[in-house]
């Protein structure tokens, strides 16, 4: 009885939950942790502009992602097996997905409106779904 409940409950919980698309990966080939961002948008004064909050208050802890020295970290999107084919395509400007690099120093040195507003990023790197069929999924940053 115990082990049917057991059983049961596993399998409530693994349908319940939203398949994940797990193929997008970024890769670190330097020796020094990488902090990025991901947009579907051309510039980051667009994302600050609808990422603020009714104070206007925005912060960087929301948005950055870090991969650590020589290392690769998997981005994960809800939605099952096409979904970063369908948030590319239906949610980024001209079906490209952003990324965007930084320094710690400029993000310790600036508000996030600061670096948002005046483009304060190392480099921006613009993926279409062929792009990254092409590179087997994996950004190299």
């Amino acid at each position: 009885m115990k082990l049917n409940l057991i059983i049961l409950s596993t399998l409530m919980l693994l349908l319940g939950c939203d398949p994940i698309d797990d193929r997008l990966v970024v890769k670190n080939q330097s020796d020094q942790k990488i902090f990025f961002l991901r947009s579907p948008n051309r510039d980051l004064a667009t994302m600050y502009k609808q990422t603020t909050d009714q104070q206007g208050i925005s912060t960087y802890l929301n948005f950055i992602e870090e991969v650590g020295p020589d290392s690769t970290e998997k981005i994960l999107i809800t939605g099952g097996g096409k979904a970063w084919e369908r948030y590319i395509n239906g949610a980024c400007e001209d079906g490209k997905l952003r990324v965007y690099t930084f320094s710690i120093d400029t993000l310790k040195k600036y508000s996030w409106k600061e670096v948002m507003e005046n483009n304060y990023y190392l480099k921006k790197m613009e993926f279409s779904v062929n792009d990254l069929e092409k590179q087997n999924w994996e950004i190299k940053l």
